[in-house]
């Protein structure tokens, strides 16, 4: 599969979803819209709302990072490998789940 193909395929996506969305999409609404219709962040205070975080040294922080450390111990070198091709960001990650799993890797940028 070359760039082509998918390049025009991820074409016809954005397309088709600007298509189903409508002109409201690709316009930004005007402020009087938004403020009618969202809270004003200058008026909601989340630190009256939500407990303050537990101390770094605290039993609720040490079981939370218990928990954390016992969740990762029984992971897999192939779970860490999944996870570290998870921390590229790149469209063509999605390849697979497109049906099309061996795409070519895009040119490396040339240094200045």
């Amino acid at each position: 599969m070359n760039f082509r193909i998918l390049h025009a395929v991820g074409l016809s996506a954005m397309l088709f979803v600007s298509a189903c969305c409508g002109q409201r999409a690709l316009t930004r609404p005007d402020a009087a819209a938004v403020s009618a219709d969202y809270i004003d962040i200058k008026s909601l205070d989340l630190r009256l709302l939500l407990p303050d975080p537990p101390a770094n040294d605290s039993d609720v922080t040490r079981a939370e990072l218990a928990e954390i450390l016992r969740i990762q111990a029984p992971r897999t070198a192939a779970q860490c490998g999944s996870a570290a091709v998870d921390a590229v960001v790149s469209p063509m990650r999605f390849g697979a789940a497109l049906g099309l799993p061996d795409l070519p890797k895009p040119p490396k940028p040339m240094a200045p």
